[in-house]
């Protein structure tokens, strides 16, 4: 493997202040150095520690999560079918196992024992986060960022949560042996208390007197460590964390599976980015969707690691594996499962143990017919077996659901209220939820109006008179443009075998500038009135159809190009610019924008999806079809896979869709007023 070029400092180096920048030792720059240096021809080990914790000794104290478990099992998958992670190297604590002393065992026995110089390290917390006192004078709040592990807020007050000032010497010991650190956090730290649709990963501060530091002072300052992004540039490694110091993090559903948002769409990111993809790269995407699915969580980039490849490595596989092996039974068992996205009726294409390229077609072929959270199970359908830790890759899948899930709530169930649900009952893209964390949209009454309100309790939709004589069309047309608005956001190829994106530029007085360059706190931003240049380019050897959709947070979907009854084509190895100019909704301040490519080998009409619903034929082509599920055609008779949905409906799949001929690319960004 190449070593990465050393660009940041081992963690022992003295941290100046951020208007100083980093002043640097003789001594100190040997030193890191030295850490920076590989021998040619070393090996280099990837490890990892994972620590996911859904529930609490003290639950009384500290409320039981549901997605953590999900995060690090989804996290694992990934290291090991992208990243050539070695399952043995990866340790994994869940719930009971997550104790405070045990995770401070695992960080000093799994990682900084084992390290050596040059490894790739990654850890990743997924559970709740806090606050406690400080007890190193260095907090001006007085309050330290902490994890909370598994055994915290006991009642015999000998347990207490893992701060920042604990892990800081620990970080240090490991950056001094390698400068490849990722540390991703999806949790949050800033004690404020929130109302909301979906768990948050946060609980108020501990009061209680920890014990005192057991370290000199000088063995924890100005190491620029923390649990919660403050400084541009502070954190002297890669810091991925779920939310700003002072927001919460929250729990995404997909398909009645809780992850956290920032996992969920890290890992999904990551499975469909190509090789040598750096951390900006990524976060340029997660940052802008988790924002778009709940308005206050804003994730957070740090670290002067931000421009080089992820984990630190530049020659990873562009495409995503799961490990396959024999199953006793006769079936083939698959390492991953719902969790990871893998749904019945998928096909996939086995490969030797150790394959790295999957350009040439396999000849042996599974397609999944049992599904459980981390595991799945599928029938062979072509060639004569499959070895032991084969690799899998996915050519056809059967998307699920594609439909608007929405919550009643109890509380203001009337006649009324049982009406607006019967009106939506048809609309084979919406269900009605049993389960508020399930739910996209909560409906609610507050005095004569009807609140449509998102997961972070934010309104989707101005408020619908109660008494207006029009009020069940005017709730149909909104939960309509809604499901389809959600619907297309899902529209997803986590394995294209073509390739193709968008770049985004402003311009305004003769100035160009690039909002994904240097992310602020509120993630990507333009103005109002701005002029933004749109490029597509095909990275791949065929031509492809393409179109430009706009979705705003409003619940509008536009074509924005090709203009309608028209169809666009890009020559390969092509680029397209196009401009346009920024604009926001009557009586808005910001909104956030997504700026969606569709593009496929075949012909699409992508124009359909903001057409009024009306019975038509459901095309051939991937795109088309999962255009029409999105607006919600379905066929009839069922001819599709039955699924069983978080509503407890059945429902049909979309049946396998090949994902070798299209391709989706999407930037998010925030439009505010000047």
């Amino acid at each position: 493997m190449r070593k990465m070029p050393a660009v940041f400092l081992a963690l022992c180096l003295v941290l100046a202040s951020a208007s100083n920048g980093y002043q640097l030792s003789a001594k100190a720059k040997e030193a890191a150095a030295e850490v920076s240096q590989v021998v040619p021809g070393a090996q280099v080990t990837k490890r990892a520690l994972l620590v996911g914790i859904n529930r609490y000794r003290n639950s009384s104290a500290i409320p039981n999560l549901s997605g953590s478990i999900n995060d690090v099992e989804d996290m694992k998958a990934l290291l090991i079918g992208k990243f050539n992670f070695a399952p043995e190297n990866i340790m994994v604590l869940t719930d009971e196992k997550a104790t405070h002393a045990g995770i401070i065992s695992a960080f000093e026995n799994h990682l900084i024992s084992k390290t050596r110089t040059g490894d790739i390290v990654v850890f990743h917390y997924s559970g709740h986060g806090s606050q406690m006192k400080d007890v190193t004078g260095e907090s001006p709040s007085g309050l330290d960022e902490t994890l909370v592990p598994y055994d915290s807020r006991d009642p015999e007050n000998k347990v207490f949560d893992i701060s920042g000032s604990e892990l800081k010497p620990l970080f240090r010991r490991l950056a001094e042996k390698t400068t490849n650190v990722t540390v991703i956090l999806d949790s949050c730290h800033s004690g404020t208390l929130v109302k909301a649709i979906r768990p948050v990963r946060m609980i108020p501060p501990d009061q209680r007197q920890p014990p005192p530091v057991t370290r000199s002072a000088d063995a924890i300052k100005g190491l620029g460590v923390g649990l919660s992004p403050k400084l541009q540039n502070r954190f002297l490694y890669a810091l991925i964390a779920a939310a700003s110091s002072r927001e919460v993090a929250f729990e995404h559903v997909v398909e009645g599976k809780q992850h956290g948002a920032l996992t969920y769409f890290l890992t999904r990111a990551l499975r469909n980015a190509g090789a040598g993809v750096t951390y900006r790269d990524i976060m340029d995407v997660v940052t802008g969707t988790v924002t778009l699915n709940f308005s206050t969580q804003h994730p957070q980039l740090e670290g002067l690691q931000a421009d080089q490849h992820v984990f630190g490595d530049s020659d990873s596989t562009a495409e995503t594996y799961v490990l396959a092996s024999p199953s006793p039974d006769g079936r083939v068992s698959l390492q991953a499962g719902q969790v990871y996205g893998i749904t019945a009726g998928s096909i996939f294409e086995i490969y030797a143990p150790g394959t790295k390229r999957f350009e040439t077609p396999s000849t042996t072929k599974i397609q999944v017919t049992d599904v459980m959270p981390f595991a799945a199970y599928g029938k062979l359908l072509s060639g004569s077996g499959v070895q032991n830790f084969s690799r899998a890759i996915e050519r056809e899948h059967s998307y699920n659901g594609m439909q608007l899930f929405l919550y009643f709530d109890p509380a203001s169930d009337s006649a009324q209220f049982r009406s607006l649900r019967n009106a939506v009952s048809s609309y084979k893209h919406v269900q009605v939820a049993t389960d508020l964390k399930n739910a996209h949209l909560l409906l609610k009454r507050d005095a004569e109006r009807l609140l449509t309100l998102g997961a972070d309790q934010t309104p989707y939709s101005p408020p619908l008179q109660l008494i207006d004589t029009d009020l069940e069309l005017k709730f149909k047309a909104q939960i309509d443009q809604w499901a389809r608005w959600f619907n297309v956001l899902s529209i997803h190829n986590a394995n294209p075998a073509i390739s193709a994106g968008i770049a985004i530029k402003t311009k305004k007085d003769g100035q160009t500038r690039d909002p994904f360059a240097q992310i602020g706190p509120l993630g990507p931003t333009v103005f109002e009135g701005e002029q933004v240049e749109v490029t597509v380019s095909n990275k791949s050897t065929k031509d492809l159809y393409f179109a430009l959709l706009d979705l705003q947070t409003d619940g509008s979907i536009t074509l924005i190009y090709p203009p309608a009854g028209t169809h666009e084509v890009l020559k390969a190895s092509g680029v397209f610019s196009r401009t346009f100019y920024t604009y926001l909704p009557q009586g808005k301040t910001e909104v956030i924008d997504v700026v969606m490519l569709m593009a496929s080998v075949r012909e699409f009409n992508a124009e359909a999806i903001t057409r009024p619903p009306v019975r038509e034929v459901i095309p051939t082509d991937s795109i088309g079809k999962l255009l029409a599920y999105a607006r919600g055609l379905r066929p009839d008779p069922p001819a599709s896979p039955i699924v069983t949905n978080p509503a407890g409906s059945t429902i049909m799949s979309s049946g396998p869709i090949r994902l070798d001929d299209w391709v989706t690319d999407q930037k998010v960004l925030k439009v505010r007023a000047n």
